[in-house]
């Protein structure tokens, strides 16, 4: 809806419309002569302004307010400055008449004696019983005739965000137009390339975007009215598409009990989900109505006339997140046990409301009530009383009682904090709720619900949930949602964090890998729960191994590990007979850091009969290993002349499979025996 600048004085109950003109001969002297018959009043002070400028002072003049053809209050007219310290004006007082409290529209009239004619106002007023519009210190103008061609102004539109695969909302660019008239807008926009938008009146919608767009842009928009002067005004709006993030999704969320006169625990909702990496959750409920079956209503019929009455106004719910709004609904009320009154639902404004007169042949009672709901098909009862008082009242069409029947009230505040009242501490049963998650940025879009029942009642085996909910109510372990326990020790005994690390070298070692020998204790509250464990290397060629023996101990396994050159991922799984479980993690980074052993050995090389000679790395090499393998064995020197007789230094390089090098020296002795 679009808003209009303060050139015209009004309060949020008036709405523009188009203006028109009529033209009498003659005062129309309008009377209302039925005042008595309506049941609902408003109250108005208020001067008109003709053209958007022009103040009477006639005390002739008169406003009159219809519904339709049908006059519904005329003003009383005296002089009085305006807002008490203004010139003096002549100021319209009226009382305006009804049958329904809200939900008519009046029209308004204004006699100008000056000039011998009745002008239509250029807005409209909704009726609301009981309102109070302007005042002599603050009057309500009200316009008539042609208001001038002012300017119009877009006030700052905020910015649009959504995540990257989701829709942004539609916008009403109305809501942000701003305009002294009437007149007709025209909108349009700058072609984006990364946005498709259209505008279909004054709604603008981005139909598609940049699938592979992450990030922000601007769309510049124009309103241009359609009138002569063609008054225009230019905003840009920005939109941001954020990335992707998975969806809420609850964990395990326990049926949850409350011991006889005893209250539900404070829950924190968040305990219940799986991390969530969007910005925050939002948590909402709806109840299950869960009463009698009934395909149709009970039929009920109360039509005696009894020497006590009360009057109830009335609004049945169950739980503020459910209202009944089915016309074939149907209310009974009940005192001392005797079907009393019964009513069906009315509506104003979409509002529901019943108005329930119960009779009995005493002064005093105590009043039940039942309800048929016909969308569930359920007949359900009000776990509370309401004392019973003739020629009593409770509740007004504008107030009415609510009767909640719903036995419990949840209230769930804004960080996801579950409080579970109990209405009626005499009650005993189950009500369930369908709890929602939903991401508080889009919650239509990305959200998960989960369904969990609210017990009070017995829990005979004391495991927490009430014989009720319990399918083995004599079984403590039955059901089970308590999670397993899983600790780890080394060899030694001492005991391993979860999610802990450990880094071994083996370059001195005779094997290109690492065994462990560690203990694992496992325990539940009830049925000791089985263990498995799983082991892997993403780099590695080789196949880590983590074997599990059980102990002649009860709840203690044995866990033999091999680990490989790299990072190897322990898991330990612990899980019991109702599929609770829990894990230990454990890292274990083998590296090798050196070549194992490098041995050389001295040689003597025989020049042959042309003064020359040589020796190889194998010759010199004098049994050099590596666990993880050797891929090269170099010697710097290889080949020896004349000029090399005697002792020669050497040196022999050794390269392992992990690029490790090591080098050992050695005398090569070159001898010149043999004759030229």
């Amino acid at each position: 809806m679009r808003q209009f600048l303060p050139k015209i004085s009004m309060t949020s109950l008036l709405v523009l419309l188009l203006s028109a003109t009529w033209v009498f001969a003659q005062n129309p002297n309008w009377v209302l002569n039925n005042a008595a018959s309506y049941q609902f009043s408003l109250n108005i002070t208020a001067v008109t302004v003709v053209d958007g400028s022009t103040y009477s002072n006639n005390t002739n003049d008169r406003l009159a307010f219809f519904v339709g053809s049908e006059l519904r209050g005329v003003s009383t007219t005296m002089s009085f400055p305006r807002n008490l310290t203004g010139p003096v004006t002549a100021i319209h007082t009226a009382t305006i008449y009804s049958n329904q409290a809200t939900g008519e529209t009046l029209t308004v009239r204004y006699y100008d004696a000056a000039n011998d004619r009745v002008l239509e106002s250029t807005m409209t007023l909704p009726f609301t019983h009981s309102a109070v519009i302007g005042s002599f210190n603050l009057v309500e103008e009200i316009p008539f005739g042609n208001l001038p061609d002012l300017g119009i102004q877009i006030t700052a539109i905020p910015a649009q965000t959504t995540m990257q695969g989701l829709a942004f909302a539609p916008l009403d660019l109305g809501s942000y137009l701003q305009q002294s008239d009437n007149d007709p807008v025209q909108w349009s926009f700058t072609p984006n390339p990364l946005l498709n938008a259209a505008i279909n009146g004054d709604e603008l919608t981005i139909t598609s975007y940049d699938a592979a767009f992450i990030g922000s842009t601007t769309l510049d928009i124009r309103a241009v009215e359609q009138t002569t002067n063609a008054n225009e005004a230019i905003a840009s709006i920005t939109y941001t598409v954020t990335p992707p993030v998975p969806l809420p999704e609850w964990d395990v969320f326990p049926n949850q009990t409350a011991d006889e006169n005893a209250e539900f625990e404070v829950v924190d909702l968040n305990a219940f989900m799986q991390p969530y990496e969007g910005d925050c959750l939002a948590f909402s409920y709806k109840p299950i109505i869960e009463g009698t079956a009934m395909a149709t209503d009970p039929g009920w019929v109360f039509n005696q006339t009894k020497p006590s009455t009360m009057v109830l106004w009335l609004r049945p719910i169950f739980t503020d997140a459910c209202a009944f709004t089915n016309p074939a609904d149907r209310l009974a009320g009940f005192v001392d046990g005797t079907l009393a009154g019964v009513a069906q639902p009315q509506f104003i404004n979409g509002e529901v409301y019943y108005s329930l007169s119960l009779g009995s042949d005493n002064p005093s009672g105590v009043a039940t009530f039942q309800f048929y709901s016909a969308t569930h098909a359920q007949m359900i009862e009000y776990p509370m009383t309401v004392p019973f008082v003739t020629f009593s009242q409770l509740g007004t069409v504008l107030a009415p009682e609510l009767l909640d029947f719903s036995p419990l009230e949840p209230q769930v505040d804004a960080n996801g904090n579950l409080t579970m009242l109990i209405r009626n501490p005499a009650w005993e049963g189950v009500q369930r709720f369908i709890f929602t998650a939903a991401d508080c940025n889009y919650p239509a879009d990305r959200n998960d619900e989960i369904t969990v029942g609210f017990c009070v009642g017995i829990d005979t085996d004391e495991d927490g949930f009430c014989d009720l909910l319990d399918q083995a109510p004599n079984d403590p372990c039955v059901p089970n949602y308590v999670d397993p326990t899983v600790s780890v020790r080394d060899a030694g005994g001492q005991v391993l964090t979860d999610g802990g690390t450990v880094t071994v070298d083996i370059g001195a070692s005779t094997t290109c890998f690492q065994t462990y020998t560690w203990f694992v204790t496992v325990d539940d509250d009830c049925i000791l729960p089985t263990a498995a464990a799983v082991i892997s290397n993403a780099t590695s060629s080789d196949t880590p191994t983590a074997v599990l023996t059980p102990t002649p101990l009860p709840g203690l396994y044995q866990l033999q590990i091999t680990a490989y050159l790299g990072i190897n991922e322990l898991a330990v799984t612990v899980t019991d007979s109702y599929n609770n479980e829990a894990v230990f993690a454990y890292s274990i980074t083998v590296a090798d850091g050196s070549v194992g052993s490098v041995v050389c050995q001295n040689v003597t090389v025989q020049l042959a009969a042309d003064g020359t000679g040589s020796t190889t790395a194998a010759a010199v090499n004098n049994g050099s290993t590596d666990a993880c393998g050797i891929t090269s064995m170099v010697l710097d020197i290889t080949d020896f002349t004349c000029a090399n007789v005697g002792p020669n230094t050497v040196v022999l390089t050794v390269t392992d499979e992990n690029d490790n090098v090591a080098i050992c020296p050695a005398t090569v002795t070159v001898v010149d025996a043999v004759a030229p």
